[in-house]
């Protein structure tokens, strides 16, 4: 069901060119900071199938598991995934769900819980 492979393969270059062009400049430098990671998967399906994430440095979030328990990330661009989607969008989305957590719907993990009983207490 997927694209040809090498209408597949523009699709994922425009896709991470728009990334290197735009969210350098979007992501705020903070010092001291080992800085976040994740692994992001298009398969042969993309962009009919929606990516694959998962984080792969530690965090504390209520939202993203940490590596050490599946490092699932909860994102809604993923559940709202589209042929019209694009990975530009899904890590500005993935970004915005870094900067504010919702501890109102944390994922089931014992780092997830510990942050959300967290940011509900100092939010």
């Amino acid at each position: 069901m997927g694209l040809p492979r090498a209408l597949l393969l523009r699709r994922l270059r425009n896709d991470l060119s728009a990334l290197s062009e735009e969210l350098w400049l979007d992501v705020p430098e903070i010092p001291d900071d080992p800085g976040q990671e994740f692994t992001l998967i298009a398969g042969e399906d993309f962009p009919y199938e929606r990516p694959k994430v998962r984080w792969e440095s530690p965090i504390f979030h209520s939202n993203i598991m940490p590596p050490s328990e599946g490092g699932l990330v909860c994102v809604m661009a993923l559940d709202h995934w589209t042929f019209d989607s694009d990975l530009l969008s899904f890590v500005r989305s993935l970004i915005d769900l870094i900067n504010n957590p919702n501890p109102h719907d944390p994922l089931r993990t014992p780092t997830c819980a510990k942050a959300a009983e967290w940011f509900l207490g100092n939010m």
